[in-house]
């Protein structure tokens, strides 16, 4: 034998990935009807996974929170997504 193995021991890392997420807004006209924002979810694999269905909240400048996505807001006014 003309060579010699040797192990030498050492250590692996592996983090969690992070998801990309993107919440869009909307622009309504008041109609009394929910103003619904849209979001997706995409995971780390590639290609990347789908994780939707995403569901999203929405705060009034009031404080008062409306949500999950079926509870849009139906009042006139400005909302954070």
């Amino acid at each position: 034998m003309n060579y010699t193995v040797k192990f030498v021991g050492n250590n692996l890392n592996i983090t969690q990935a992070t998801a990309t997420v993107i919440v869009v807004g909307n622009t309504c006209i008041y109609s009394g009807g929910p103003c619904l924002g849209s979001g997706v979810a995409t995971g780390v694999l590639n290609p990347p996974d789908n994780l939707t269905p995403v569901t999203l909240s929405y705060a009034g400048t009031n404080g008062t929170l409306y949500g999950p996505s079926a509870s849009a807001p139906v009042n006139a006014g400005n909302y954070t997504v």
